[in-house]
């Protein structure tokens, strides 16, 4: 099993900072080294080959850029939080505006921005809102518009759906095709998916909700 120092890590940051502008300098250390250290096993590379890889191949930041950056979700993901936005925050936005924006920031593969958007559905005000989702892996991104996930993950989402206590059918929204969840593409009609660094992008819109 490989191994890789501090010091290589941070030559590896900074060199990504310098060259392509993605700061991974504060990112936890023990973190940023476990991936570091998977996509070498992936790629087989040494650090030194890596770093050549990475002044040499331009291209090779978006591969190292979506191994590096998590992508792990679920939709109605914690429940009682998806409570809370029905019956409490959307309320107090509707009060002031009857159409506004939400921002996902960091959307990864979207169940997140599904949710939400069967969530607004169920509320009748779906097409009342504007919703930009962003990410800074494109890869990613693409499957969030996609809408189509694994038929497996559908359990786990559809416990959840039930424990924030939805008003209609969770199979309603997606039907099966090969094995795999095709979600109602009406949901995702009011979204805009965009790629997006959170760190050092700059701010391009107002929200009611971030």
């Amino acid at each position: 099993m490989q191994d890789i120092d501090i010091a290589d890590l941070k030559k590896i940051s900074e060199f990504i900072y310098q060259k392509y502008n993605y700061d991974f300098r504060n990112y936890a250390m023990s973190s940023f080294k476990r991936r570091v250290l998977r996509i070498m096993e992936l790629k087989k590379l040494s650090v030194d080959a890596m770093l050549k890889k990475l002044v040499d191949t331009p291209a090779f930041i978006n591969e190292f850029l979506d191994e590096l950056t998590v992508n792990v979700t679920e939709m109605f993901r914690d429940p009682s939080f998806w409570r809370v936005m029905r019956e409490e925050i959307i309320p107090a936005i509707l009060l002031n505006h009857k159409q506004f924006k939400i921002w996902h920031a960091g959307c990864s593969s979207g169940e997140e921005v599904l949710s939400m958007a069967i969530m607004l559905k169920e509320m009748g005000i779906l097409h009342d809102v504007t919703l930009i989702a962003t990410d800074l892996d494109t890869n990613i991104l693409e499957k969030a518009k996609q809408g189509v996930y694994p038929i497996k993950n559908m359990e786990l989402n559809e416990k959840n759906y039930i424990r924030f206590q939805g008003t209609g059918s969770f199979k309603d929204y997606y039907k099966e095709e090969n094995g795999m969840a095709v979600f109602n593409k009406e949901l995702l009609m009011n979204v805009s998916f965009r790629k997006h660094d959170l760190v050092l992008g700059d701010v391009f819109n107002k929200f009611d909700l971030i």
